[in-house]
């Protein structure tokens, strides 16, 4: 199989499991949830754009914007799924993927729903709290900036490294459309929470680098959207250290969603993403077992040479200075 091939064989795979309600489940049957819908629609958009190159692809994308749209919260978020109705990190994904469409209407609702995540950013730890830890310094705990605040899984709680990575991706995909003071700032915080929760020696756990006391490992997709949120290419110490930690990682036995943002963060770093494109082609070529629909998808944008947050945008970044 050739990566071409590929590429239209995932697409016809995510066009199959698309639900009767127009979304995709987590996995093949799953009840349609916002996370899993988007990615899909993320993937399968520039395909719709050449109705002859995939037949279907234009269908099942106008289902699935159908489905966006219907969900959408006047608020501009989106929830979990309609069993869990109360909003979280799927906003973010939702958001990304309305973002790269180019109807304006799509886009309105892209950035209503920016807007929504600027205005809900992770849980900020207490002054009480960073006074009393700095009080208590033998506490055998990691060395973090507790003012920094990201985004959260879900509302109310603290930031995480994933949903920070995606809120900071969909800001670039909706540079100069948000107007909004907080923006910058928020991109700042956002940024700046990734470069310190790094794990020694490189890369990113979900959360910290550190827990009581012990050094955590870095996972190899935690790493790639960190990379591809902060600049995969750039030349800063969090980064020349994430993709080394990468590479070291996609040395092992990994799975397709991870040589699929190898790919990804490959392509923004401007190193050679051949090897990995031949390892994607030989794993799907293995047969398609149940897989996540995002690795389906994600897989398909690492084929068709997209990216995650739209070709061509991007939005300015903050160094970290000496």
């Amino acid at each position: 199989m050739k990566e071409n091939e590929l590429a239209h064989e995932l697409a016809r795979r995510l066009i199959d499991l698309q639900n009767a309600d127009g979304g995709w489940g987590l996995t093949e049957a799953g009840v349609s949830a916002t996370e899993p819908t988007s990615w899909a629609l993320r993937a399968l958009d520039p395909m719709s754009r050449d109705p002859e190159a995939e037949p279907g692809a234009s269908d099942a994308r106008k289902r699935v914007v159908d489905w966006l749209v219907r969900r959408q919260l006047p608020s501009g978020a989106w929830p979990v799924s309609e069993r869990v109705p109360e909003p979280g990190a799927s906003t973010a994904v939702a958001t990304l993927a309305l973002a790269c469409c180019p109807e304006p209407a799509l886009l309105d609702r892209a950035v209503a729903g920016g807007q929504w995540l600027l205005d809900h950013p992770g849980k900020r730890i207490s002054w009480r709290t960073r006074l009393w830890l700095r009080l208590n310094p033998n506490r055998n705990l990691p060395e973090i900036d507790m003012r920094l605040r990201g985004w959260p899984w879900m509302i109310g709680m603290w930031g995480w490294v994933e949903p920070t990575a995606v809120a900071l991706l969909l800001f670039r995909a909706l540079s100069g459309r948000i107007e909004s003071d907080s923006l910058e700032p928020a991109i700042a915080d956002g940024e700046a929470l990734l470069r310190d929760r790094t794990c020694p020696g490189g890369g990113w756990n979900h959360g910290l680098g550190y827990s009581h006391g012990e050094d955590l490992w870095p996972y190899p997709d935690t790493t790639a959207f960190a990379l591809l949120a902060l600049g995969a290419g750039g030349s800063e110490e969090a980064v020349v250290q994430g993709r080394e930690a990468l590479a070291r990682m996609l040395d092992e036995p990994v799975s397709r969603l991870t040589t699929a943002l190898g790919i990804l963060v490959a392509e923004e770093a401007g190193t050679d993403p051949g090897p990995l494109h031949d390892r994607l082609v030989a794993q799907w070529s293995e047969g398609f077992p149940e897989p996540t629909t995002r690795a389906a998808a994600i897989s398909l944008l690492a084929c068709s040479g997209a990216t995650l947050s739209g070709p061509g945008a991007s939005v300015p970044r903050v160094e970290e200075t000496a």
